[in-house]
C-alpha cells in the first residue's frame, strides 16, 4: 500500500510517499526525476523496510513551492531534516542518488549524522568543481564547457530579467533563443547522464526541437532546472572535509563509465569514509539502475542490508 504524507516545511507544503513496514529508508531521488521512480524498489522490498520517498522542493509533486535559493543544497538538506523531525523517523537509512545523494552530503554538513543509521550514496563525489588537489569534477572532462555554458546563460538572464525574476516567467513565454539554450544544456546534462551513445544522439536530437525534452523536465519547472545551475556556479561545493567525521556504516554505488561524477572521484570519496563498502557497477554510467538494472538492484539490497562493523580501517 502506498500512503502519502504531507508536512509543512518553511510555510510550504512537501510530501512523501510512504511504502512498506520495518527499518525507516528515505530515499532522495535526483536531478529532473521524482520519487514515483524509485517506487518499484519500494514495493518489492515493502516487506522487509517502510521507505519515504520525498518529492524535493521544485520536483514532481513539490514543483510549485520552489523559489530561488542562493544554495539550492541547504534547502533541500533542511526540508530532509524537516521531514525526519516532523514524520517522525526514527534513525531512518539515508539513500540518495544524485541530486539526492549531493543532499545528503549538505545535510551531513549541517547536522550531522547522529538521528541517521546507514548512508547509501549512488554516483556523486563530494566536490563539484576541479582545483589544484582535485582532479574529478562535476561532468570530468567536460566540466568547463558545462559551466561556462551555465555562466553565460545567468549573466543573460540575469540582465533582462534581473536577478531571480526569471522564475516569474512562463517557459512560453520566453524568447525562442532562451527557450532553445534551456533546452540545450538540459540536453547536455542527458547525454552526459547516459552512456550509449544512440541514447546520446536521440537526446541531442530533442534538444535541438526543446519539445521533446518535455518527457524529461517539465518545462513548466524551467526556472528549478536553471536555478540548480546557478547554486552550483555559486556555491563551491565541497564536502571532503566532513567525509572522515562519518561514523555510520556508509555504501556507495558507482558506474564505472560515468560522465556526470567520475569514477575515480568515487573511488577516492569512499577511501575517506571509514568503514565504507563501494559497489561498481562495471558496465554502468550516470544511470546506474537503467544501464545494468539486474546489478542496480543487487547492489540496492546489498546496501540496505549492510551492517560493517565501524571500527574497521577505511576501505
Amino acid at each position: 500500500m502506498i500512503e502519502t504524507k504531507f508536512y509543512e516545511v518553511d510555510g510550504s507544503t512537501l510530501s512523501a510517499k510512504v511504502v512498506g513496514k520495518g527499518e525507516p529508508v528515505i530515499i532522495i531521488h535526483g536531478f529532473g526525476m521524482n520519487n514515483n521512480h524509485w517506487l518499484p524498489y519500494a514495493l518489492s522490498l515493502s516487506k522487509e523496510c517502510q521507505f519515504i520517498i520525498p518529492d524535493l522542493r521544485g520536483f514532481g509533486s513539490c514543483c510549485s513551492v520552489y523559489s530561488c535559493y542562493e544554495d539550492s543544497l541547504e534547502r533541500h538538506a533542511i526540508d530532509l531534516n524537516a521531514l525526519i523531525k516532523i514524520i517522525g523517523v526514527r534513525k531512518p537509512h539515508l539513500m540518495g542518488y544524485s541530486l539526492g545523494g549531493l543532499t545528503i552530503l549538505k545535510y551531513l554538513s549541517m547536522f550531522g549524522d547522529e538521528d541517521i543509521s546507514k548512508i547509501t550514496l549512488m554516483d556523486i563525489t563530494p566536490k563539484i568543481n576541479e582545483s589544484e588537489d582535485w582532479k574529478h569534477p562535476l561532468f570530468g572532462e567536460m566540466n568547463q564547457l558545462r559551466f561556462g555554458t551555465w555562466q553565460s546563460m545567468y549573466f543573460d538572464f540575469k540582465e533582462r530579467f534581473g536577478h531571480s525574476q526569471y522564475a516569474e516567467v512562463p517557459y512560453e513565454q520566453l524568447p525562442h533563443e532562451y527557450q532553445r539554450r534551456i533546452s540545450g544544456v538540459l540536453g547536455d546534462f542527458l547525454s552526459d547522464a547516459f552512456k550509449q551513445r544512440w541514447i546520446k544522439k536521440l537526446i541531442t536530437g530533442a534538444a535541438k526541437k526543446h519539445g521533446p525534452l518535455g518527457l524529461f523536465f517539465p518545462m513548466d519547472c524551467w526556472h528549478v532546472f536553471f536555478d540548480h545551475s546557478v547554486s552550483f556556479l555559486h556555491n563551491n561545493y565541497d564536502f571532503r572535509n566532513i567525509l572522515s567525521d562519518i561514523s555510520v556504516p556508509t555504501t556507495i554505488i558507482s558506474g564505472k563509465k560515468s560522465e556526470v561524477f567520475p569514477f575515480q572521484g568515487q573511488v577516492e570519496m569512499a577511501k575517506s569514509i571509514r568503514g565504507s563498502m563501494q559497489l561498481i557497477q562495471e558496465d554502468s554510467g550516470h544511470m546506474l539502475m537503467l544501464d545494468e538494472p539486474r546489478s542496480f538492484y543487487r547492489n540496492f539490497i546489498q546496501a540496505i542490508e549492510y551492517r560493517k562493523n565501524m571500527d574497521l580501517a577505511p576501505a
